[in-house]
């Protein structure tokens, strides 16, 4: 068993990066996993990790990405023209179209590049800006943008969980639904509520996008949603999977 991330190996696993596509759609984790189950079980994506004796077991669901920064709040999507941003290729291939350029800093080098003035805004999910000390000198936090997000699941041998006892299987399929929930549980009230109760102690401003300017997003957003589907068009049925993942992520209420 092992915890895979598509982002990190786009070409390896490319029918999972579906999920990362920004729907500039806010869902909750509970909706987040249900989705990613659902586009699990469609036959690209079965065929996809098939390649690799892989079978998907369970999501590990983030929420949407925020972006962070510590300089002059870009309270506008038309200020981020010359920003450099640190974020997954879904985010990124939205704000680039305004002007944005992709800064290739590793993780652990985030905050001390911010504090050093050589990266400007940073996407990560709550736990992330935690983890790396961005939120202790960020400015600025965005509220409400929807601009992708990572899918990390758990993957197993597929021969070595067909030669498990049929019992074992069971067991197997029950613990991973039973940890999937506390892993939600946990998310929510361990990570997401400190992460706001953080923002408000720290007086970190916090960046709500005007609805025109959402709309705006969401046009750019098709379009890399269409890149998507034209680069692997010639790998698998990409029209067909990200139909069906689209259909995922907005019937959710």
């Amino acid at each position: 068993m092992a915890q895979i991330c598509a982002f990190y190996h786009p070409d390896k696993t490319p029918s999972l990066t579906v999920n990362e596509l920004p729907y500039i759609r806010p869902l909750s984790l509970s909706q987040v996993s249900e989705t990613y189950q659902a586009v699990y079980r469609h036959p690209v994506v079965i065929a996809d990790l098939q390649r690799w004796n892989a079978t998907l077991l369970m999501p590990t669901p983030l929420p949407q990405y925020s972006l962070m920064g510590a300089g002059r709040p870009v309270a506008s999507i038309n200020r981020f023209w010359g920003k450099r941003v640190r974020g997954p290729v879904g985010t990124l291939g939205v704000l680039h179209q305004l002007g944005a350029v992709r800064s290739d800093t590793p993780y652990g080098q985030v905050a001390a590049r911010m504090a050093a003035g050589k990266l400007d805004v940073a996407a990560f999910a709550p736990h992330a800006h935690i983890a790396t000390g961005l939120i202790e000198q960020a400015a600025w936090a965005s509220e409400n943008l929807a601009l992708g997000s990572a899918d990390c699941p758990i993957v197993v041998n597929t021969e070595a969980q067909q030669r498990l006892p049929l019992a074992f299987r069971s067991l197997l399929a029950n613990a991973s639904e039973q940890a999937l929930q506390h892993y939600i549980r946990h998310y929510e009230t361990r990570v997401m509520l400190p992460y706001q109760q953080q923002l408000e102690q720290r007086g970190i401003e916090r960046l709500v996008y005007r609805d025109d300017e959402l709309l705006e997003l969401e046009r750019l957003a098709a379009d890399v949603r269409q890149q998507w589907v034209l680069r692997h068009k010639r790998r698998f049925d990409s029209v067909a999977l990200y139909q069906f993942a689209e259909r995922q992520f907005l019937s959710r209420k």
